[in-house]
């Protein structure tokens, strides 16, 4: 097989798997295992996609499970409950958290 069909068939193998998800920004971000992770910052913006517009925020010691990672591993992503009913994917600077042990069960992620 030519690395072209190769590198074509692998990028549709990660479309149809769910592996690799577009953002509005044209940047991807890869399913990663679930993991808790704790705000540091004073105030953390959650943004619609990485570097995107701001949606809403956390504050320091606040906990987020993420469950997705930007390609460059810069952000995080994950589901985003709005007030108004749904959710949403979003994400958060992966500069301003540090891993965590799960509020649930105590387990570290």
């Amino acid at each position: 097989m030519s690395d072209s069909i190769k590198k074509i068939n692998d990028v549709d193998l990660e479309k149809v798997s769910g592996g690799v998800s577009e953002l509005g920004s044209g940047s991807a971000a890869k399913k990663i295992t679930p993991k808790w992770v704790e705000v540091t910052a004073t105030t953390l913006n959650i943004r619609e996609y990485p570097n995107g517009p701001i949606i809403g925020s956390y504050s320091k010691g606040d906990k987020i499970l993420v469950d997705r990672m930007s390609k460059d591993g810069l952000w995080y992503g994950f589901e985003n409950y709005l007030p108004t009913g749904g959710k949403s994917v979003g994400y958060v600077s992966a500069q301003y958290v540090r891993d965590c042990a799960d509020p649930t069960n105590g387990a570290v992620g």
